[in-house]
């Protein structure tokens, strides 16, 4: 028998500033990993070398802008702004992360790969302002990897304004999975502080890994091409409402063991959460014509912003 639990609605959590949350990251021994960024700058990277201490967290920064040069590190993709992209970067820069490192401090370091690939505004403000944004991680050293996967969409109407607020969200992204990967509801509500739902909207939040093998994803997915998530349940944080999609926690009846189907175990046997949650927008409602969930790209394969 499996026991579902709501998300509670208070968030409880000390409200720390961008700056505190990346120096706190970079104070902390037990992380180090790469930033790889493609589209709108290094702007999550520099967030953590403008306050101090960056050594001891960044490996590797870097960002493939030339599409030649992206696909002979990562491969060849259809569209370079897709969640495909993401997944190789963070593939890629994770493994290569423990090779080169694990014999000489695998013991005392979680390596982790941050990633995004991001459409921002264009000098003409014609395209679409989007991105995928994620980091692979392990939780201890030695452990075995979680992911978490995001899918925003920048509102401001210029670009600098866009790229500051994508640095918001990729450091909110880490801040979360280092310290608040215990408490999902927690990370979901931490990934809008310091920012607005008029700047950032977040449409699609995918967990998987270890850390998140007791959180299991919904049964009942919206349906393909709907344009808002169905069931979807309300949680208002400081006054911005964020719809949530199945965010369940799953616990074993007592003396029974957890049960899964086939299709939700991992190789590892574990189940992963595949969480889809909208944060933002006029009142928590999806703006027409704006998919719920899905692999959403770009207008044009090769879509880049200056």
């Amino acid at each position: 028998m499996i026991n579902r639990i709501e998300i509670p609605f208070a968030d409880e959590r000390p409200k720390l500033t961008t700056n505190q949350k990346a120096l706190k990251i970079n104070l902390d021994p037990l992380r180090y990993g790469t930033f790889a960024e493609i589209g709108a700058g290094q702007e999550v990277a520099r967030w953590f070398f403008k306050v101090g201490a960056a050594a001891g967290t960044i490996s590797k920064s870097m960002s493939a802008y030339d599409m030649a040069v992206s696909d002979a590190i990562y491969g060849r993709c259809k569209r370079y702004v897709s969640r495909e992209r993401l997944q190789s970067m963070l593939d890629h820069e994770h493994r290569l992360n423990i090779e080169r490192l694990q014999s000489s401090r695998g013991g005392s370091t979680a390596f982790f790969a941050f990633a995004d690939t991001v459409a921002a505004r264009n000098y003409q403000g014609t395209n679409e302002c989007h991105g995928w944004m994620g980091v692979k991680f392990q939780a201890h050293p030695r452990d075995e990897d979680s992911q978490i996967i995001i899918h925003v969409r920048m509102l401001d109407h210029e670009n600098g304004l866009q790229q500051e607020a994508l640095g918001i969200v990729g450091v909110n992204l880490l801040y979360a999975a280092f310290f608040l990967h215990h408490k999902p509801h927690l990370m979901l509500e931490s990934l809008l502080d310091n920012l607005t739902t008029d700047r950032i909207e977040i449409d699609m939040v995918d967990f998987s890994g270890i850390e998140f093998r007791h959180v299991d994803k919904p049964r009942d997915e919206p349906q393909a091409g709907s344009t808002r998530p169905e069931r979807s349940r309300d949680l208002r944080t400081h006054g911005r409402r964020i719809a949530a999609v199945g965010v369940v926690a799953e616990t074993p009846h007592p003396g029974r063991e957890r049960q899964l189907s086939p299709c939700d175990k991992s190789k590892h046997g574990h189940a992963p959460l595949r969480v889809r949650a909208f944060l933002g927008g006029a009142g928590g409602q999806r703006k027409a014509g704006r998919p719920a969930n899905g692999d959403h790209h770009a207008k044009s394969a090769r879509d880049r912003s200056d």
